[in-house]
């Protein structure tokens, strides 16, 4: 992974980011072939288990594109810092209950990071038997929605930094 940090660019951070998703790979794939000798099958299907595994998976995760969006080492680790600051973390989500739309939109992606699964196969299961002219104005409004909701200040595409 450190090349495949390497390719996506030509500084420390991208060579940390991949090193770092590396040695996640190799955690997950070890700890995938060994748990099941360590964890009772009743464990590893329990819901706290599962959730507990997002959870993790999620923070690591974000952890490692600090440094993949991170302009260098300085900036990754004033926002790791920043990161583990949960009194001002939990302010700056108190400003969020100030305006409604941030509070809707945390929301909603939060309960998308949970029912994704689920809601994929009811829009599925919803939309595959629909005639063609029905899917049509459906799609339309779902790209007009998309449009609609991305109009903030274009960030330019982190491959054209170079």
């Amino acid at each position: 992974m450190l090349i495949a940090g390497a390719w996506h660019g030509a500084g420390w951070t991208y060579i940390i980011w991949g090193g770092f998703h590396g040695i996640l790979l190799a955690i997950y794939h070890t700890f995938k072939k060994i748990r099941a000798n360590f964890f009772k099958l009743s464990v590893l299907n329990n819901p706290f288990y599962h959730f507990g595994s997002i959870l993790l998976t999620f923070s690591l995760v974000v952890v490692g594109w600090v440094f993949f969006r991170a302009p260098d080492l300085q900036t990754a680790w004033i926002m790791l810092q920043k990161m583990g600051q949960f009194p001002q973390l939990f302010s700056n989500l108190a400003n969020a209950f100030h305006e409604p739309i941030i509070l809707a939109q945390m929301l909603f992606l939060l309960a998308c990071c949970f029912t994704g699964p689920w809601i994929m196969d009811l829009a599925a299961s919803l939309y595959r038997p629909l005639p063609y002219w029905y899917k049509v104005p459906i799609a339309c409004a779902i790209f007009l929605l998309s449009v609609v909701m991305l109009q903030t200040a274009a960030q330019p595409f982190i491959y054209f930094q170079f």
